[in-house]
């Protein structure tokens, strides 16, 4: 965890904010593409960003266009210690790039680090720091999928698409309102240490768990 902890204080801010992201590089590139334009529009914030690449292979595609990237070794290690693994299950077709963004969040906020979630896929339109309402443990976007909001039976809207049905546990039972995974803001206090930890637990346990409405 110490290795991780000297990377995130290199780019912290003089509060203890980050800008996280985890990613795993496809065949055809594309999360490069995306993540040229979201280091792009973050202008100078860009150094408070601390990037984890899920392997090698992807720190080495963002580490030849200038764009510093964290290996991940210290979360597997972690939890091979423990006699536990990080299981690659289907959990929002990422796999492990889901997983360690919640072992990284749990592990910054745990340090009193305050963390800036964000997947490479957000456009910055604004400082991302400067923005946001330091009154709350946590903010974020919801998720949520409805024909008509209007109509629904006390207001009750489905996180779970059709296509999410065969894939995901329990999608039968999601009745209620998710929160986007995709960006969010964590200030680090005893709520959000318990939260990040139960919730990393739990999505580590059951594999095929969305993380959205876990």
């Amino acid at each position: 965890v110490a290795g991780v902890l000297v990377a995130a204080e290199a780019v912290a801010t003089r509060e203890q904010e980050v800008i996280l992201t985890t990613l795993k590089m496809d065949a055809s590139n594309l999360q490069l593409v995306m993540m040229r334009q979201w280091m792009g529009s973050l202008r100078s914030r860009a150094a408070n960003v601390l990037v984890v690449g899920t392997d090698n292979a992807t720190c080495h595609v963002l580490r030849a266009r200038k764009i510093p990237c964290f290996v991940d070794r210290v979360a597997q290690e972690h939890e091979l210690a423990r006699d536990r693994k990080i299981v690659r299950g289907s959990v929002n077709m990422f796999g492990a790039q889901v997983m360690l963004k919640w072992w990284y969040t749990r592990a910054l906020i745990q340090n009193g680090f305050h963390v800036l979630f964000a997947d490479a896929d957000v456009a910055w339109l604004q400082d991302p720091i400067e923005h946001w309402d330091r009154s709350f443990d946590l903010q974020g976007l919801s998720d949520m999928h409805s024909v008509n909001l209007t109509l629904q039976p006390y207001h009750e809207l489905t996180c779970m698409r059709g296509w999410m049905e065969a894939q995901y546990s329990h999608s039968k039972m999601s009745v209620y309102p998710c929160q986007s995974a995709g960006l969010f803001y964590l200030r680090s206090s005893e709520v959000t240490r318990s939260f990040t930890h139960d919730l990393f637990e739990y999505v580590r346990e059951n594999s095929k768990e969305w993380d959205q409405k876990a």
